[in-house]
């Protein structure tokens, strides 16, 4: 039988660190759920006084929700990074689903850490937000997944678990170069 295996990347070590002259990255944890449908009832339900932003919005939050299209909210809470049962529809009009074993989030920090964005998306965060505000859904490289600004100077990436290789494959390469 043929080993697919063999196509694929081997997966990164779970707590990698790449280092570039301008940038860092590594995995960051927390819990992350997906809140779909009518958001706004979501985000009252499981993290009442938190306000959807847009990937242009500077924030350290302990608890944030990114907006990453207009019917979809990534609620992600850094200091609390154990699983909620809250995955099914609820009668507010929305749907919720941990998927905190589905992604993986990287912080990128330093003063170059916005750059490594704008090369792979051509979405520059460093600039003003669109009228609309803007999702936080791109394409990095090839690859689709979700970026918002942390702090000033710093982003997150927001990987599915089965792209983190190819992700680490373009940090790693950017990293010698940035």
């Amino acid at each position: 039988m043929l080993d697919a295996g063999a196509f694929w990347p081997a997966p990164p070590d779970p707590d990698f660190r790449i280092e570039g002259s301008s940038f860092a990255a590594a995995p960051v944890a927390a819990r992350l759920m997906l809140i779909s449908g009518n958001w706004q009832a979501g985000l009252e339900a499981f993290a009442p006084g938190v306000e959807a932003q847009g990937p242009h919005a500077q924030s350290e939050a302990a608890v944030r929700a990114v907006r990453l299209g207009h019917d979809r909210v990534l609620l992600v809470e850094f200091d609390d990074p154990e699983p909620v049962d809250a995955s099914g529809w609820n009668s507010g009009g929305f749907a919720a689903t941990d998927v905190s074993e589905a992604f993986v989030l990287i912080g990128l920090a330093g003063p170059g850490a916005l750059e490594v964005l704008s090369r792979q998306s051509g979405v520059d965060l460093a600039g003003p937000a669109p009228a609309s505000g803007g999702g936080a859904m791109l394409v990095f490289g090839d690859i689709k997944l979700a970026a918002w600004r942390h702090g000033s100077d710093g982003l997150v990436l927001a990987v599915e678990r089965s792209r983190l290789a190819g992700v680490v494959a373009i940090l790693t390469a950017l990293g010698e170069i940035l």
